[in-house]
């Protein structure tokens, strides 16, 4: 069996004659709260077992992983598909000076956007922006908490692409589904707990032959395994709930990159777009 292949334990078990005390340590944490460490950076895990952050990522090399970041991906799979609301609220009691919250919050989010951004797949990226290019309609998927970014990557791509559909609940997807055919494409944004119905909508879509992508926090998410392209956008949160900053940001980098594949459409489609809101007064006058 490839050590990639193995549990964590069996990991351990092959290298357990090479482990430093330090190591031992820091196998022992994950052994017994892996459900904390999954949601821990590696500062945070060394700083509870009294190592060095670099001790830390020389030790999840010696496990078989590239880095930590893979590490702690590997610690969430499987878990944040069952834990619940309650569950999810890992280490946010541990923080005893809540002046300090503001910081330790933003360093997670700053951790979310560092890991997203300097592992976007960009071969993925403009492959799925051709795609969207040359599409008939461009279907997005976002239910339950989901719906946010989706709603926010639906406003923006009606502005420049001919047919956009957005679909945030469960009780039409089906049937607005019915239509799709090869010359569309799906998007689907899909965050810890994994949402069925987000997983029919990609079966649906590839049924017909249409190209799928997802936009969600792991590789190893149903999401990801199914679609033909996947960006990923860690959600970690030491509240109740999954962080959506990174998916936004992975959003914005899809808008950005579609502008720049058709920069001459977009203009006329915004222009075109200006002149039909300037029949109406939609937007507020400001008054110096």
């Amino acid at each position: 069996m490839k050590l990639q292949e193995r549990t964590l334990l069996e990991r351990l078990n092959v290298i357990e004659r090479s482990l430093s005390v330090t190591h031992n340590k820091i196998a022992t944490f994950l052994l017994k709260s892996g459900h904390k460490a999954a949601f821990l950076t590696a500062a945070e895990i060394a700083s509870s077992v009294g190592a060095s952050e670099s001790t830390v990522v020389r030790f999840a090399r010696m496990l078989g992983f590239h880095g930590y970041p893979e590490l702690q991906d590997f610690l969430r799979q499987g878990l944040l598909e069952t834990l619940s609301p309650v569950d999810r609220l890992i280490g946010s009691d541990e923080i005893k000076d809540k002046s300090k919250l503001v910081e330790h919050l933003a360093d997670r989010e700053i951790s979310n956007l560092r890991a997203a951004l300097e592992t976007v797949d960009c071969k993925a990226l403009q492959e799925l922006v051709d795609a969207i290019c040359a599409a008939r309609t461009c279907y997005i998927v976002g239910l339950r908490s989901s719906r946010s970014p989706a709603v926010l990557l639906g406003h923006y791509l009606t502005k420049i692409a001919p047919k956009v559909t957005v679909i945030v609940s469960s009780d039409s997807m089906f049937e607005q589904l019915s239509w799709a055919n090869e010359k569309d494409v799906l998007i689907a944004y899909s965050f810890p707990r994994y949402s069925k119905a987000t997983v029919d909508a990609i079966q649906i879509a590839k049924s017909v032959g249409a190209p799928t992508s997802a936009i969600t926090d792991s590789q190893n998410s149903p999401a990801a395994q199914l679609s033909d392209y996947s960006l990923i956008a860690p959600a970690i949160s030491d509240f109740y709930g999954n962080s959506f900053v990174a998916a936004v940001a992975i959003t914005n980098l899809l808008l950005a990159f579609c502008v720049h594949a058709q920069p001459d459409a977009v203009r006329q489609n915004l222009n075109r777009l200006e002149k039909v809101a300037s029949l109406s007064e939609r937007f507020v006058r400001l008054t110096g």
